[in-house]
């Protein structure tokens, strides 16, 4: 299992020096990820964030490229920015040559609001995500120019430049919050799945849905994770923080979350029978984050490998607002009492699987 620190891309304020601080904090907390010997660090937006503040990971993905030295650098596209997939090919490029080939991009469909707000036919969500990563990767890897014609996006004359570093072009993961035709679909291509922002029978779904179709090595698990030395200190601390990061949606009326057409029939019933409420217990019982002792995060971790076989967790470790010295305390601690220890297990079961037996049989 590979662990990746996960920052949520700040919402603009309206206070210029509230803003810088908290751009700060979020690539000063990967970069300090970097340094504890983490595999990977990636910027993403929240869950039903507005598309406007899209652009920004860009520009705080190159402030992150100069700022680490080891660690890969994942950053969450969306397909409901306006952005046309050429130009996000060319993001891509360009900051994967800036950060000497480290870089891997991860595609999302859009948000129910966003639809809306940019006037998105949602029934074509799912399409889009497919045009647009069939587009992205044709631009990385077609010489130029040539003509595109689809049903969500018309291109002429494209032609990239730079290619990226990475040849043919960096690993592409899918994350999504819905069922069946995304992982399916991912596994098809040959691409990475990552779950996101369901309860953990939800991410055990998604994620065997993938693994009909696809080896276990590219299944992935996005999910906010907060630690303390007690389970009752971590509830209690971070339990403000997780109903702002998951309930700050909820206050709008449920079409416009979720208009008709934007979720597939199963993930619709999944969503209408979902537990409903802020109460942070239900939001852990549940698995929708995992909070609590190292002792705590690390069965969690052990069960999810056992069921799912994960090849990376993405670790929100930066969530709701929290404070970045609570931040890094709680990283810190994962790092030190989850990452480190279950690194070392998983390389003993490695060993022993490797090592042949007495009777030289494998």
């Amino acid at each position: 299992m590979r662990f990746h620190c996960v920052a949520l891309v700040p919402a603009a304020a309206d206070e210029p020096l509230a803003y810088r601080a908290a751009i700060e904090d979020g690539v000063g907390t990967l970069a300090q990820a970097d340094d504890l010997g983490f595999d990977g660090v990636c910027l993403a937006d929240a869950p039903r964030a507005p598309a406007f503040g899209a652009a920004a990971q860009w520009a705080l993905a190159g402030a992150l490229a100069q700022r680490t030295h080891r660690s890969e650098i994942g950053v969450v596209a969306r397909t409901d920015t306006g952005a046309a997939p050429r130009a996000i090919a060319e993001e891509f490029a360009v900051l994967d040559n800036l950060s000497g080939g480290r870089v891997r991009a991860g595609f999302r469909t859009t948000s129910g609001a966003n639809c809306h707000t940019l006037g998105l036919n949602p029934s074509l969500a799912f399409e889009r995500l497919v045009e647009t990563c069939d587009l992205v990767l044709r631009c990385w890897t077609e010489p130029g120019p040539f003509h595109h014609e689809g049903a969500c996006h018309r291109a002429r004359y494209v032609n990239i430049f730079p290619r990226p570093f990475q040849r043919p072009h960096p690993r592409v993961w899918i994350i999504a919050e819905e069922h069946g035709r995304a992982a399916e679909w991912a596994a098809n291509r040959g691409f990475g799945y990552c779950a996101a922002g369901g309860a953990y029978a939800d991410v055990r779904r998604q994620l065997r849905a993938y693994g009909r179709s696809a080896p276990p090595p590219h299944t992935g698990w996005m999910v906010p994770i907060y630690l303390e030395d007690d389970d009752a200190d971590a509830a209690a601390n971070a339990a403000g923080r997780l109903a702002r990061l998951f309930r700050e949606g909820e206050a709008q009326p449920p079409e416009l979350s979720f208009p008709p057409g934007f979720l597939a029939s199963e993930a619709a019933k999944l969503f209408l029978h979902a537990p409903q409420g802020p109460e942070t217990a239900i939001l852990i019982d549940h698995g929708h984050a995992l909070v609590g002792s190292p002792r705590t995060i690390r069965r969690w971790l052990l069960q999810a490998d056992a069921e799912l076989g994960l090849a990376d967790l993405h670790a929100v470790l930066s969530f709701g607002g929290m404070p970045a010295e609570q931040v890094r305390r709680s990283m810190s601690l994962f790092a030190r009492e989850v990452m480190a220890p279950l690194r070392e297990r998983f390389a003993s079961a490695e060993r022993i699987r490797r090592t042949p037996s007495l009777t030289g049989r494998a």
